[in-house]
Order: structure tokens, then sequence, then C-alpha cells
């Protein structure tokens, strides 16, 4: 480990569409500007989620902001060596695991990774893809949707909402909060077994730069505390402080303490406990058709919605950031 910093996007446009301060995009576009490539994550026809491959500004948006499904890697890993055989600079951004297997293979086949560039993100593990097709359907997925995002900030980037756009021009929008999908992942139960023995955390990271939200923005730089999106990033190697360094007239910087982050948020160094309720979860969705599985799970328990809905008082008191910084 080398540095740790917060820091967010200059320009509101960006760091509006990206789901933390819009470090990734800055990276990107400062790789495509050597004439590289960018390998990420990105939704195909039939909105199920596949690592890509980028060599322009306009497909880079198909990158950008979290897709909270395991991205099926396909032949990525030999269109990579491929590049890098020829000699292109790479980005890749993954789950720390997939940049693991990347670098693996590459070492096993004898492929050089000069010119190689990996981004990872704070991980505290990735739904099943099944659960995902399963959602798709119940929200109506033939032919009807134009656009998802579960990261959009139509609502702010504390409260987030699970997005999705129709072709016929109506849109829906939910919180994170009540969507019974992000309800389901952000409590551990859609996530794969793997995850709960990740062995990649603390000092087993092998990427160059490792991203994540700074969600305690407020208790080290309350001025930066404007709800629009901060990232926390974790410079791992020389080679990630370039390309850092690359960006410092688009994203602002500032660098912090990684022990204090490491305590704001525990998934850096600890990997996920298994959920309670994850065996009933999967039973009932073997179990029961997709109608009656989400009309089961989406259903808000009463203490998170009373607890939603004293958040958003606060918010309307402009309460909620002195409350946030308390807690």
């Amino acid at each position: 480990m080398k540095k740790t910093y917060l820091g967010y996007n200059s320009d509101d446009n960006i760091r509006k569409k990206s789901s933390s301060g819009g470090l990734f995009y800055e990276l990107a576009i400062s790789v495509l500007n050597q004439s590289g490539v960018i390998y990420g994550a990105g939704f195909n026809e039939n909105f199920e989620v596949n690592h890509i491959r980028v060599t322009d500004k306009k497909q880079l948006k198909k990158l950008l902001c979290s897709k909270y499904v395991q991205s099926n890697m396909n032949n990525v890993y030999s269109m990579v060596a491929n590049d890098l055989k020829e000699k292109h600079t790479v980005l890749f951004s993954g789950t720390p695991c997939q940049v693991y297997g990347l670098k693996t293979l590459l070492e096993k086949i004898n492929i050089s990774t000069e010119q190689l560039i990996t981004v990872d993100f704070i991980c505290h593990g990735v739904p099943s893809p099944k659960i995902w097709k399963s959602y798709l359907e119940y929200l109506g997925n033939n032919g009807e949707i134009a656009g998802v995002s579960f990261r959009h900030k139509n609502h702010g980037w504390h409260d987030f909402s699970f997005h999705i756009a129709y072709k016929n021009g109506k849109t829906k929008s939910v919180s994170h909060e009540l969507d019974p999908y992000m309800r389901g992942f952000l409590s551990d139960k859609n996530i794969r077994p793997s995850c709960y023995q990740c062995p990649f955390k603390g000092k087993n990271y092998l990427s160059d730069i490792t991203m994540g939200d700074a969600w305690k923005v407020e208790k080290d730089k309350p001025q930066w505390a404007d709800d629009k999106g901060t990232s926390l990033f974790i410079v791992r190697t020389d080679k990630g402080q370039n390309l850092i360094n690359s960006v410092s007239n688009s994203f602002l910087t500032l660098e912090t303490d990684y022990e204090k982050w490491v305590a704001f948020n525990p998934s850096i160094v600890y990997a996920t406990n298994k959920a309670a309720g994850r065996r009933e979860f999967f039973e009932d969705f073997n179990s029961l058709s997709t109608q009656e599985f989400w009309g089961k799970y989406k259903k808000i328990p009463i203490k998170k919605s009373i607890k939603y809905r004293a958040k958003q008082m606060l918010k309307i008191l402009h309460l909620e950031k002195l409350a946030r910084r308390f807690a």
C-alpha cells in the first residue's frame, strides 16, 4: 500500500453519472488518451452483466456506475493478453478476485504486465446472475426495458435509487433501502457463497488502485459532504500513483489516513459474514414462482419503513448531514 485519498470530479455532470466521485471516468480517459484500451463491466442487450473491451470515449459510458451482479468474463482474459502482446496500455477494472485471476493467468503464460494497470473496488460480495435475471423478468424484461441504474442519484448520493427506464418513456425509481433486489444485496443474502470466505482483503489486493465510496466524508472533510458523491481510493503501486497524478487537473484529491477509513469501511480488510436468512432466501427462490418470490421480498419490514421515513424527515429539516456526522 502507498497512499489513501478522498476525491471527487470537478465536473458535476460526470460526478452525477458516476456511482461515487467520478474517479474511474478520469482514469479511463487518461488511458484512452494514450491510445490504450479499457476493460470493465457493462450490460448487454438483455441487461446481463459482462466484461467488455472499450476503445473510445463514446463507449466508455457503458462501464460507468456499479453493476451489482457477478460479471461474466467470457474470453476477456485472453483479449487482455493479446492487447498486452501488441504493446497496448490496458486499464482493467473488476473485483479483487477478477484482478487476481487475470494476473495469475498472465504470469502463467508469461505475458508482461508492464503496460497493465488494474483497478478494483472495496467489495463485500457479488450477487447471483440468476437472481438478477429473475428480477428483470419480474420487472418486465420482455423488450420493455431501455436502461438500468443501480446507483441513480436523483435523490442524492446517500439515498441512491434503483432506477429503470422503459422504452415507452416511463421510469421507475426506488430507494436502495426499499427496492427488494437492493435490499437482498445490501443484507448480503443474494451474494455468492465464496464471498463469505473472500481471501482478497487487507494486504492481499493485487491491484494498482482500489476504489470505493467515502460514505463518512463528513468526518474527514465536512465541506465536501454535499451529497453528490465522493470517492475513497487506495493507491498501492507507483504505476497507480502515476495514473492518479495524470488526472490531477480534473479530479480534486485529499490525502487521508488508511486506518481511519478501515474503521469506517471494514470490508477493506474483512470478508462479509454469512447473512442470516440467506438459506431461506434461496429456498424460497427455488420453490416459488417469480411473482410469488418477489412479491414476498418486496414487503418492507415495519422497522425499515420507520427508519427510512425518519431519515427523509431529517433530510427535509436539513439535519441529515449533521446526523450522519455524529452517527
